[in-house]
């Protein structure tokens, strides 16, 4: 069995091929992240696994500021629903 990964970081690819067996993997600068198996057990309807983890990343990014605009319109609404 093979795996690969497709992970976005907070930080640039150093280029330095670090892995997770030997925990050089920078887990805490990952945000997220798609594992690749060969066989492959999951595979995404749309074969899309890097633009999906991009997506998630981004996600996460955007939703903390998304969460704080909902709470300021839900201030201003005046019996607040």
């Amino acid at each position: 069995m093979c795996m690969g990964a497709y992970a976005v970081s907070t930080s640039p690819d150093t280029g330095a091929n670090e892995d997770m067996m030997s925990g050089t993997w920078p887990s805490s600068e990952v945000v997220a992240a798609c594992l690749i198996q060969s066989p492959p057990y999951v595979v995404p309807a749309d074969n899309r696994y890097e633009e999906n983890a991009k997506l998630i990343a981004a996600t996460r990014t955007a939703l903390p500021e998304l969460l704080r605009l909902a709470r300021r319109g839900m201030e201003r609404q005046p019996d607040g629903c």
